[in-house]
């Protein structure tokens, strides 16, 4: 039976090289000057960055991260997972429809899967552009399974991330 099998991206399929804890720092100030404080201590980075964007600073979060994502990018400081190679393939062949859905942006995923030549695996790619908050809210999942619809598969999702 055809599944719809989506992937987070970072971590899950290749790993990013960024120093996400400098990332955190520059959100923790953010939302200090916004006199916020996320009560979700169990991801940092995440709860502030939400809280900012409950905020009205969706702008702001996310050209911080995308800044941080293209200097990695740059360097092309990033490694994909091994099995990666051997696993769409397999899964493609078998008929499943491959999706990601990411709190990366759109254009990084891109260019990676580009770079690595894995971008005609993936029937739908879904970056943070696509959402108004960051997962572990569930709105991407949920405008990705929108889009799919028509494949009337079940799904799966493939994440380091509890969603």
């Amino acid at each position: 039976m055809q599944k719809l099998i989506i992937f987070d991206f970072d971590d899950t399929l290749i790993h990013l090289s960024v120093d996400w804890s400098i990332v955190l720092e520059q959100l923790k100030t953010m939302a200090q000057k916004e006199g916020l404080k996320p009560t979700d201590a169990k991801d940092q980075l995440i709860a502030y960055a939400n809280a900012l964007i409950r905020a009205g600073k969706r702008n702001e979060v996310y050209s911080l991260v995308f800044n941080v994502e293209q200097k990695a990018l740059k360097r092309r400081a990033y490694i994909p997972f091994f099995n990666i190679f051997t696993l769409l393939p397999k899964l493609k062949s078998k008929g499943h429809v491959l999706a990601i859905a990411s709190s990366n942006s759109k254009e990084v995923i891109h260019c990676i899967l580009e770079w690595e030549k894995l971008d005609t695996f993936f029937s739908f790619i879904f970056g943070r552009e696509q959402t108004s908050i960051l997962k572990p809210e569930p709105e991407i999942l949920l405008n990705l399974l929108k889009s799919a619809r028509k494949t009337k598969a079940r799904f799966i999702y493939i994440s380091t991330n509890a969603v």
